[in-house]
């Protein structure tokens, strides 16, 4: 089966993802003295609408109307955009390309019921359905690019790469379908359902990379709020607008999904 899915995410696309960043770098005056800039980095990430679903899906007929459904699915998704800013860097002001990238993928599983309620065997078969899906292997990434157009840092970049992984999340689908029969073991197919959330999930596991000077000072001071930031435990936290507070990301897959089937009758 292959289709598109659309999970709202909940803290990451509205929170996360709009976050602003307060910043702050130095520049050097005509005397040569250091004075420190502050200001406000944006870079806002579209909300991910949807993203492709793939997997493959087992049936087993207890009666002419009622299957009893297994399926096995991946997702992925992404979002990004691209500015052009002004940072302070290696002494003066630079011209600066901020592409930040966020993109997220999970696998999952599920157990239902298909009840066919119109079901002509020479044409159409329409049905409704009720499952369970266990959410795991969540992977979620996020990349900033600061690519220095000016200055004395122009031509190199910067890079901060945050990755977090989280597992358990458990959703009940309500949907709905139909099957078109081509002969005996062969039918096309579609669903569409509605995932509502049992439980949220905080991701964990988190690992940070970067390429900027950690304690660097002088001209080479720059400091970043992140958007996301690792907690002491390793759980993803998001930058509470207007604080210096970051609140554990939780995250759910609520939203409908539509997939289309080519069906194998044996």
């Amino acid at each position: 089966m292959l289709g598109i899915a659309s999970p709202e995410f909940h803290d990451l696309g509205k929170y996360e993802f709009k976050a602003d960043m307060p910043s702050a770098g130095n520049i050097i005056l005509d005397n040569e003295t250091n004075i420190r800039v502050d200001f406000m980095l944006v870079n806002d990430l579209p909300r991910i609408s949807y993203g492709t679903l793939a997997g493959a899906e087992i049936s087993t007929q207890l009666d002419d109307r009622n299957d009893v459904i297994f399926g096995l699915s991946s997702w992925e998704g992404g979002s990004g955009s691209r500015v052009r800013v002004k940072i302070p860097f290696q002494g003066v002001m630079s011209d600066t390309a901020f592409e930040r990238t966020g993109n997220i993928s999970y696998t999952q599983y599920s157990l239902g019921w298909r009840h066919y309620y119109m079901n002509n065997n020479a044409a159409w078969r329409w049905s409704y359905k009720l499952a369970v899906h266990e959410i795991f292997d969540i992977d979620f990434k996020e990349r900033m690019v600061f690519a220095f157009a000016s200055g004395p840092a122009a031509g190199f970049k910067r890079v901060v790469v945050m990755e977090s992984q989280g597992a358990g999340m458990m959703a009940i689908e309500a949907g709905l379908g139909a099957e078109k029969s081509m002969n005996r073991w062969l039918s096309f197919g579609m669903d569409a359902g509605y995932l509502q959330g049992v439980r949220r999930v905080v991701l964990n596991n988190g690992t940070m990379k970067t390429n900027f000077q950690e304690e660097a000072s002088g001209s080479d001071y720059l400091q970043i709020k992140l958007p996301a930031q690792l907690g002491p435990d390793g759980s993803l936290g998001y930058l509470v607008s207007g604080t210096d507070v970051y609140k554990k990301m939780r995250m759910n897959v609520d939203g409908w999904q539509i997939v289309f089937k080519v069906n194998f009758h044996y």
